[in-house]
């Protein structure tokens, strides 16, 4: 978890954490039989809000809804990593330069999967670094 994530992650427990010692000691105050009319109301709307929070993350965490990012982060490598996106027609990687060819009539012109970025941050490796995706015809690698 990124240092950012982790600090968001700490901030929001210690807010969740406060407003449920504030709820508390407000139905401490209340008394037994206020405190549960209260609850129960409490209840029935976070479980309604957790329903709807669950079906949309649920919708937006399906494969292609969200951003087509591919990314090589903090890896050390003692071989080749290979970053390659939206080829439409054969590719072939390896010790050689890279070559895309296409097959003029049998497939689009672009490709049909969505764009997207790709990254490679503090990686290390002793060969090439690729990241393969969206290729349309044949992917041939050499090492």
């Amino acid at each position: 978890m990124a240092v950012k994530q982790r600090r968001v992650v700490i901030i929001t427990m210690m807010v969740f954490g406060l407003i449920l010692m504030g709820v508390g000691l407000f139905f401490l105050d209340l008394g037994l039989e206020d405190a549960d009319k209260a609850a129960s109301v409490v209840g029935a709307i976070t479980g309604i809000a957790g329903l709807g929070l669950s079906t949309a993350s649920f919708l937006l965490a399906r494969p292609g809804a969200g951003s087509a990012a591919q990314r090589v982060d903090n890896v050390e490598s003692g071989a080749t990593i290979d970053v390659v996106d939206g080829v439409a027609g054969n590719a072939r990687l390896g010790d050689h330069p890279p070559v895309v060819t296409t097959q003029p009539g049998e497939r689009p012109a672009t490709p049909s999967h969505p764009q997207g970025e790709q990254s490679v941050t503090n990686t290390k490796a002793t060969g090439a670094i690729r990241i393969v995706r969206g290729v349309d015809g044949d992917l041939d690698i050499n090492s």
